[in-house]
């Protein structure tokens, strides 16, 4: 990015819930120690409940959120 590497670490789910973030969330917070460049959080999924979507986008930095048929 910009002539940065960048390390793109992802979750995939069909149906994502606030567990499955948290759990997202920890995975980053354990690999970022290890990586020596940036972290592009990646989340994709066929189908988010708005509620849930938010409550990702709020707790991981930078969450890039796509919708399988985007793809």
């Amino acid at each position: 990015m910009d002539g940065d590497p960048v390390f793109i670490v992802r979750e995939s789910k069909a149906q994502p819930g606030k567990r499955d973030v948290d759990h997202f969330e920890k995975f980053l917070s354990r690999v970022s120690r290890y990586l020596e460049a940036q972290v592009m959080p990646v989340m994709v999924t066929y189908s988010v409940r708005p509620k849930v979507e938010r409550y990702a986008k709020e707790t991981i930095k930078d969450l890039r959120l796509y919708m399988s048929f985007e793809i």
